[in-house]
């Protein structure tokens, strides 16, 4: 991993630790276990959206078996969903279905219930695609979110703030760069912080996540050819 993407994965790794620490992440994994993460979650405001617990169950390591079926879930939701599911059971028609609604967002039917959840749910959306491989249409989406919506209009969760950051390393695209700057600044002086500089506790987790997959992507090179997958 070359230097700013390194000196950024220990960024997001550090400020993730601040506020749940790898031993406090894997406790929490033993206290929930695949139904609790499912069921049981609740954030520091004790809050659960739709998305949560497929999500946990990605980040925990609780493979889904059963694909989801509930065809008004949104699309967040679906995608999370299938990234939680055992691999061989993922279903390309399901993902190509969130993917092909729109030539560039991904959600664009929570436009119309109000700024804080469409951003959100688009952030959240194209975070979960990041890790079905399919890296041009990640930069599509990423892409409107620079040009249409900022950060600060809608959410204090960092979703998908890993986008933006290879946006910068490999393109040297400042102004994703300051798009995850702000993503970032955000979680950390959210009103469910505890303290200034301290993300809150589900925010911790999305960075927990987003520093495994700039980890887990690896080098320059990959990330570039990464983004050139459909």
């Amino acid at each position: 991993m070359n230097n700013d993407l390194s000196a950024w994965h220990s960024r997001l790794f550090t400020t993730a630790c601040s506020r749940i620490s790898e031993e406090a992440l894997s406790k929490l994994g033993q206290e929930l276990g695949p139904q609790g993460a499912m069921d049981e979650y609740r954030d520091d405001a004790g809050h659960r959206r739709p998305a949560d617990a497929p999500f946990l169950a990605h980040l925990l390591r609780f493979p889904v078996a059963s694909p989801l079926r509930n065809e008004a879930a949104a699309p967040d939701e679906v995608l999370w969903h299938q990234v939680a599911l055992v691999t061989a059971n993922r279903e390309p028609v399901v993902i190509n279905r969130v993917t092909s609604v729109h030539d560039r967002m991904l959600s664009p039917a929570s436009r119309d219930i109000g700024i804080e959840v469409w951003t959100e749910t688009e952030l959240s959306t194209l975070h979960a695609l990041s890790w079905l491989d399919q890296g041009k249409r990640c930069l599509d989406a990423a892409e409107f979110m620079l040009e249409e919506v900022q950060p600060d209009n809608g959410t204090n969760h960092p979703w998908a703030i890993h986008i933006f950051i290879a946006m910068e390393a490999i393109f040297g695209r400042r102004d994703a760069g300051m798009y995850a700057q702000t993503l970032l600044h955000n979680a950390m002086m959210s009103s469910q912080s505890p303290e200034a500089g301290v993300p809150d506790s589900f925010s911790a987790l999305i960075l927990h996540d987003a520093a495994t997959w700039l980890a887990a992507v690896g080098t320059r090179h990959e990330i570039t050819e990464w983004f050139e997958r459909e």
